[in-house]
């Protein structure tokens, strides 16, 4: 059982970061209730501050279908090209967009991000997660974890509070095509399959093709105080390289 969130935590901003390359939405399951599964999920556990939820990956490698309705129900859309340093950068970029006090919560397959969620914990964020990141995990088991997650969330919906509010019309941005955004899945679609798309991701691409790593890979993370990595992110566009880009960060888009 989890212990209950301090009165500060409970009323502070939650953001949550789904990692949809490594834990897409199960075969049969409707995508559009991801986001409501979430912010029962975060209710239950006695969290009721504002609340952002951004998808990140590879966003040409997830159906179509599945990106119409993960957007409808108010799930920012984060497209990248590479899926494990694109989670790592929205994850430092909420330490520049969030004050403090604020909670964190990312969706992935353990181990991944945990060093980073380490420093996130440090720098003075209250981590939250969804299943135990403790031990090494197979693949079947973490599928299993995430499935687990969205079931216990749909027998929440009977008992957990007033409708959730969220946005009308959901948010993306492209970093690829240098934080470009826009608002509507259709939108996204259209420009993830237009020339000018094609033509940046081709500068991004490494020779051999390989747009990310193995979604088994750990995720080996520096260690940054949080004002050092502030004074990098505040730096002017212009002199800054991949590595150092900071993401868009919507408006809370659910109440919980």
């Amino acid at each position: 059982m989890k212990p209950p969130p301090s009165s500060q935590a409970a009323e502070a901003p939650t953001v949550v970061y789904w990692d949809i390359d490594r834990c897409p939405v199960p075969c049969g399951f409707d995508a559009g209730q991801v986001g409501p599964c979430i912010v029962r999920f975060l209710r239950n556990l006695g969290y009721s501050g504002p609340l952002i939820i951004t998808a990140v990956g590879i966003l040409t490698d997830v159906p179509e279908d599945v990106l119409r309705k993960v957007s409808s129900t108010g799930i920012f859309l984060h497209h990248g090209a590479y899926s494990y340093r694109d989670m790592n950068m929205v994850l430092y970029g909420v330490t520049n967009h969030v004050e403090l006090p604020a909670n964190v919560m990312v969706i992935s397959t353990p181990p991944s991000y945990t060093d980073t969620l380490s420093l996130l914990d440090e720098w003075g964020f209250n981590v939250i997660y969804p299943f135990s990141y403790d031990f090494p995990q197979e693949p079947s088991s973490i599928n299993s974890l995430w499935s687990n997650f969205l079931r216990a969330g749909v027998c929440l919906s009977s008992d957990s509070g007033p409708p959730l509010e969220c946005s009308n019309t959901g948010q993306w941005v492209c970093i690829v095509c240098n934080d470009l955004d826009g608002l509507g899945a259709e939108s996204l679609i259209r420009h993830l399959s237009s020339r000018e798309h094609a033509c940046e991701l081709w500068e991004w691409l490494p020779p051999c093709g390989c747009s990310k790593l193995p979604l088994d890979s750990t995720i080996e993370t520096p260690r940054y105080s949080r004002s050092s990595l502030r004074a990098t992110m505040d730096m002017d566009d212009s002199d800054m390289d991949d590595s150092d880009m900071v993401h868009k960060q919507p408006k809370a888009s659910f109440n919980i």
